[in-house]
């Protein structure tokens, strides 16, 4: 290779560096402005500046939102800044809820001496290379070794849910957010009953933790209350989903963050069926990370999933099949999962086999045989076509979140989740229980 070329790549990743160093700045900004985490009206006004302007901001000018298929990433070469081949991308790891991409799980093949497995690499470490379109680790092939092996019956368990590398991956991915400091942890604490219809949901960040689910409910007396449910993830893998215009009950209570008087919901049950959020001791079900059932038996699902889990699937439109997965549309500078491509049931909407797409923020359930979106067939039908080039999303793709009534996504970076890996994670025997060796992200 060219020492030009090689010189491209080793900006390209300083670029990256400099990117998320903004990210992280503008975050802190966020975070001490005083604003009402519950109050949508508050989050619009965020979520309607120019996503892209704000990151060509942070880079002087220089930086635009990239979109590309789920399905493009893969099998991709992977270099590092020293030109030294590291293997290729096989599958990505999202974040259930909010859609973000936590890792990417790499094949090695046989160029580093691991006889050609597969290790999960934190996604934050990753970059694009604009001049080749190689995708960039910063990283070494000693670091590499000490990574977390990964195969799919080690990701499931085994049988051993408890002890599933999808399980130990998303309580570390969370690790430094404690749930008991944002959710009620006193079963005692006074409630109200409200009852109502949904009629906003909105997603918003929590402190080093999980996009938390907000939904605005308006009684009979129009009187409407915006209350935190639980994160998203958890909410997603739930057996019982809240959709806009359904009508709920909840118990709600009144609690102190930061300083800010927030609604948290204790129960909500959806057309008299029930959601699982708090235990008998008043402690919510997702802070309890070695619980793998719910009180009817059910598996509890975890924070992480594969886009393998995702693509392919039946889509079911509020309770109408309408086609299934065909691919995931990613914005890669944020890592994060923009959009569904759905491959419509040409029976069921009338329309021709064009992919049609779906904002991720409709995607509200994703269980073990379909996605449920909270969309109706008609916003599947009058949705934007799948382009050929998904590099022209960057020019509207704020129309084809509109067109599902939602606000278009602001794509910012955010310190979600930890970067760190724990090399006591590296079991062939998939037990993956050694916290006490560690070593630092590369």
């Amino acid at each position: 290779m060219s020492t030009n070329r090689l010189i491209g790549r080793r900006m390209a990743a300083m670029s990256l560096t400099v990117f998320m160093a903004a990210g992280s700045s503008a975050l802190a900004q966020n975070r001490t402005s005083g604003r009402n985490d519950t109050d949508p009206s508050q989050r619009d006004r965020t979520a309607e500046k120019d996503p892209a302007s704000s990151h060509r901001d942070a880079q002087s000018g220089s930086h635009r939102l990239v979109f590309v298929p789920g399905d493009s990433m893969k099998g991709k070469e992977v270099y590092n800044t020293g030109d030294e081949k590291l293997g290729t991308v096989n599958d990505l790891i999202i974040e259930r809820g909010s859609g973000q991409i936590a890792y990417v799980v790499l094949e090695t093949g046989t160029i580093l001496g691991m006889g050609g497995k597969y290790v999960v690499a934190p996604y934050s470490a990753f970059g694009w290379d604009q001049m080749d379109k190689h995708v960039l680790l910063n990283s070494t092939p000693d670091a590499i070794k000490a990574w977390p092996e990964f195969d799919k019956q080690a990701w499931s368990g085994r049988g051993h849910p408890e002890s599933a590398l999808s399980r130990t991956l998303s309580n570390q991915y969370y690790k430094e957010w404690s749930s008991d400091k944002t959710y009620p942890t006193d079963k005692n604490l006074r409630d109200e009953k409200i009852s109502g219809r949904v009629t906003n949901i909105v997603r918003q960040p929590t402190p080093k933790g999980p996009e938390e689910l907000v939904v605005t409910v308006t009684d009979s007396d129009g009187r409407t209350r915006n209350v935190a449910v639980g994160p998203s993830w958890y909410l997603a893998g739930n057996s019982v989903q809240i959709y806009r215009g359904t009508p709920v009950d909840m118990r709600i209570i009144s609690i102190d963050r930061d300083g800010r008087q927030t609604l948290v919901a204790r129960s909500v049950s959806v057309n008299s069926r029930s959601i699982d959020l708090y235990d008998d001791n008043g402690r919510a079900y997702w802070a309890d990370t070695s619980r793998t059932t719910d009180r009817q038996g059910n598996r509890t699902a975890t924070a992480l999933i594969l886009s393998d889990e995702i693509v392919g699937k039946k889509v079911d439109c509020r309770g109408e099949q309408c086609g299934e997965i065909d691919d995931i549309i990613v914005e890669c500078t944020t890592g994060r999962v923009a959009f569904v491509s759905i491959d419509p049931d040409q029976n069921t909407l009338g329309i021709g086999d064009t992919n049609r797409l779906a904002p991720w923020p409709v995607v509200v359930g994703i269980r073990a045989d379909r996605v449920l979106l909270d969309a109706d067939k008609t916003m599947v039908v009058n949705a934007r076509e799948t382009p050929s080039d998904t590099k022209v999303l960057t020019d509207w793709y704020r129309d084809a979140y509109r067109s599902f009534d939602i606000q278009p996504a602001a794509f910012n970076w955010r310190d979600t989740g930890s970067g760190t890996m724990d090399s006591g994670l590296n079991d062939p025997n998939g037990s993956h229980r050694n916290p006490d060796q560690r070593h630092e992200k590369p």
